[in-house]
């Protein structure tokens, strides 16, 4: 989501190598990020609210006139992008013994994807047992599809014909109770607009389970709409946070700021592609994707997925033979294993300071490539 990758370093190009940092440098900055901002859809108060930050700190600080000021023009960006999108991650609430969380979204939001993801994060990570509710009766092949999903990723949906919503819930919640499910989440029925026999099922559905949770899932590629999308569910349903879908187009990035400053909800997790893996499903911490924004890399989040793909004592040995003074062919196809398990190379580079506005163009080692280098050597 680098939708500010090429222009943040065109921007401090400009003032590179300047001993002196002047008032008129700071406010063609200004003007340089705020074309930026309206490029990627970032709400005008958005922006409004930015440049007056940037223009109190900049004063403030004294950064007219010193020699450091480069460094301490792109700190004072960074440090306002994270204020914007919250200083700190919100955590999703699983305090309780069980736990209930409501997934709320238009069609085509990636709601019933995002069922799945979240799932298989919760059970992965959270190490709970949990049970997804089927509970959108509605869309046609709505249950098949999440039946589906729950195969794939090894997690138990329950499902009823011929009952209403509000019964499969009540039923769905006592053989959660019943079976010793620990987090229970329930795939409501979308539409393709907001309107009042929605709400109100939904209303009753989060009366009957009283939810930890209750999340709205909508597109990023909807821009400023989605800002109007995620603030008439909130007005209405009283939500807990916001999944951000199809944040692979970095040019959208720009809705998570607009989203946050306007509706003051916390966005928890952003979700790529429709794969269920860690690679696409990601909790938001807002100053590692202020980072990303800014070409800085997010080094953490880079070692956490390391970690979590490397698991067991060979495959350290496999990345630990890459330093070995007889190093050959028999372990190069072991590393080239090893890079296939731990998904998407894309995905891994763009993680590294420096290297997420030139990876478009870069010729990047993914699986089909890595199985041909495996033929090669075999």
């Amino acid at each position: 989501m680098g939708f500010l990758n090429d222009s943040f370093k065109k921007i401090i190009d400009k003032i590179k190598g300047k001993k002196y940092i002047k008032q008129q440098d700071i406010e063609a900055i200004m003007e340089d990020i705020r074309l930026s901002f309206i490029e990627a859809d970032v709400n005008y108060e958005v922006i409004a609210k930015f440049n007056h930050l940037i223009q109190q700190k900049t004063l403030n600080q004294q950064v007219i006139n010193k020699l450091e000021s480069q460094e301490q023009v792109v700190k004072i960006i960074k440090d306002t992008l994270v204020e914007i999108l919250g200083i700190q991650n919100t955590p999703l609430q699983l305090n309780n013994s069980f736990n209930t969380i409501l997934l709320i979204g238009l069609q085509g939001s990636g709601k019933t994807t995002t069922v799945g993801k979240l799932s298989f994060l919760i059970n992965k990570k959270y190490k709970k047992k949990v049970l997804i509710i089927a509970a959108d009766i509605y869309r046609f092949g709505a249950i098949e599809q999440l039946i589906h999903i729950g195969k794939q990723i090894n997690i138990e949906v329950f499902f009823q014909k011929n009952e209403s919503v509000l019964n499969i819930v009540r039923n769905g919640l006592q053989h959660a109770m019943y079976n010793g499910f620990e987090t229970v989440l329930i795939d409501t029925a979308g539409r393709l607009s907001i309107e009042k026999t929605m709400i109100e099922e939904i209303r009753q559905i989060k009366n009957i389970t009283n939810p930890s949770e209750t999340l709205i899932v909508v597109d990023s590629l909807l821009g400023q709409q989605s800002v109007n999308i995620v603030q008439s569910f909130h007005q209405q349903l009283n939500a807990t946070g916001v999944i951000l879908t199809k944040m692979d187009a970095d040019i959208k990035g720009g809705v998570a700021l607009s989203i946050k400053y306007m509706t003051q909800l916390p966005i928890k997790f952003i979700s790529s592609s429709e794969k269920h893996n860690d690679d696409n499903f990601e909790i938001f911490y807002p100053e590692r994707i202020v980072s990303r924004l800014l070409n800085m890399g997010d080094l953490l989040t880079l070692i956490e997925n390391v970690e979590d793909k490397i698991n067991n004592e060979q495959d350290k040995k496999t990345l630990n033979s890459l330093f070995k003074k007889d190093y050959n062919y028999y372990d190069l196809e072991k590393q080239l294993k090893l890079l296939k398990q731990m998904g998407s190379m894309k995905k891994f580079l763009q993680f590294i300071p420096g290297l997420s506005s030139k990876i478009k163009n870069m010729p990047i080692l993914e699986q089909d490539i890595l199985k041909r280098f495996q033929a090669i050597i075999n």
